[in-house]
């Protein structure tokens, strides 16, 4: 008896835990396919990707609660799993539609937020690799550029042939540098000095597809003290 239930718990904990396939289909608003695009498990990036025909296939943790697929160029849609094996998306032409999100858009008072490409929300709830300078900090008085700044003070950033790379971006022709936008306007980093930066983000992963195809080596989000 105690073998028996000991088999029918390890049973029943592995159904639990079998992780079950998801697939479906990808277009854009002229049901053409969208191929390359990253599917995403509960906001993280994961190494599945739509194939030449809009077409995506990945395996699951039962306890997945969304799935998402972000397109450069596009955009981003998520959908709720809820027990679904095979879910499409289609994206609309407007890169400004409404992205579903954690819900938690109105922050208290003096609670810091991260800007994700499309919401402002608690750092806790952000799930995409963005990372936050506080530019009022008095230590970066002492920097000679905003590049040196985010050289020391982010990871996985490096200077190549002048150009601050993230994540060693890269296409078939060179590095690809990351879109910097000062105060949601397209420049470039030597536009600002230290001491008028308020906050630099720094946004590492897929989410930066919410910026389109400019932003294929991530974006750099500045926001000055004016």
């Amino acid at each position: 008896m105690f073998l028996l239930s000991a088999f029918s718990a390890s049973t029943l904990f592995a159904q639990k835990n079998k992780k079950i396939t998801i697939t479906g289909s990808v277009v854009n608003a002229g049901m053409y396919p969208i191929s390359n695009a990253t599917v995403m498990i509960d906001g993280h990036s994961t190494k599945s990707f739509t194939n030449a025909s809009g077409k995506y296939k990945i395996r699951v943790s039962p306890t997945a609660k969304r799935i998402g697929i972000v397109s450069f160029g596009e955009g981003m849609l998520e959908e709720e799993i809820d027990g679904r094996t095979r879910i499409n998306f289609q994206f609309s032409s407007n890169l400004d539609s409404p992205v579903p999100s954690t819900g938690i858009q109105q922050l208290p008072l003096g609670e810091e937020s991260v800007n994700t490409g499309y919401i402002k929300t608690k750092r806790k709830y952000v799930s995409s690799n963005t990372s936050k300078i506080d530019g009022t900090n008095p230590k970066f008085a002492s920097y000679s550029s905003v590049q040196e700044m985010i050289q020391r003070e982010v990871s996985g950033v490096r200077t190549i042939n002048g150009e601050i790379i993230i994540h060693g971006s890269k296409n078939m022709y060179d590095y690809v540098p990351p879109l910097v936008l000062i105060d949601d306007v397209p420049s470039t980093l030597t536009d600002v000095r230290p001491s008028e930066v308020e906050s630099i983000e720094v946004i590492k992963d897929g989410t930066a597809a919410i910026y389109g195809t400019r932003a294929y080596g991530g974006v750099i989000l500045i926001t000055t003290r004016k």
